[in-house]
């Protein structure tokens, strides 16, 4: 257990119907853009607690992004993170959904070969949606695969509403060919330009030690 992963309450998986009950949380941080750059961080700090803990009890994520953070109200009535819907599917040999625009939180690496989950893959991998998260809340836009995005947008208008699906592959293609990014606004406090610098580093390598 731990306060920032909404907990599980009862399941069953030995026969039908296959159920997990949790707590109702209706919220999540894809809710949150636009507040501030001081709050995101709290938010943020929060996240990073929840998977320091899970890392280190052997249980990768696999499909962190915004739409799988919940926000909760503590009894302060301030947002308090829980992390939740696991996806250890998208870090092995099961993964044969389509995740639509989640895809763009992936790691490169994880796009193109999801089964390549050597030990110690999958947090990694989780480390990098956790930077490519950051960004994004605090910027309102991902740090890389403007051009893939661009280009589906255009293909979904042209399209007269037509589904345009995602090809993970060409996603991490887009994402390892963009030239460096750059974050929107100044940093307001040394606390901040460390914690950015953190992310650029998480989001620039996937090195193994990043995930210490």
């Amino acid at each position: 257990p731990h306060p920032h992963v909404l907990p599980i309450l009862a399941g069953s998986f030995d026969r039908t119907p296959y159920f997990i009950a949790m707590p109702r949380v209706s919220s999540t941080l894809e809710e949150m853009q636009g507040i501030k750059e001081r709050e995101a961080w709290v938010l943020l700090h929060q996240m990073v607690e929840a998977m320091g803990h899970l890392h280190k009890h052997d249980i990768p994520h696999g499909n962190l992004h915004p739409g799988n953070v919940f926000i909760d109200k503590g009894s302060d009535g301030c947002a308090v993170v829980k992390v939740a819907d696991f996806g250890q599917g998208m870090a092995g040999r099961v993964h044969h959904i389509d995740l639509g625009e989640r895809t763009y939180f992936a790691a490169p690496e994880q796009l193109e070969s999801p089964e390549a989950w050597e030990e110690g893959a999958a947090e990694r991998w989780d480390v990098y949606r956790f930077g490519v998260i950051a960004f994004w809340l605090i910027n309102g836009r991902l740090p890389r695969g403007d051009n893939h995005i661009n280009w589906r947008r255009e293909a979904l208008a042209s399209g007269g509403g037509r589904p345009v699906g995602i090809d993970p592959k060409a996603v991490a293609a887009a994402v390892r060919e963009a030239p460096d990014y750059t974050w929107d606004r100044r940093p307001k406090s040394r606390a901040i330009t460390l914690s950015r610098e953190i992310v650029d580093r998480w989001t620039d390598e996937l090195a193994p030690e990043y995930a210490e």
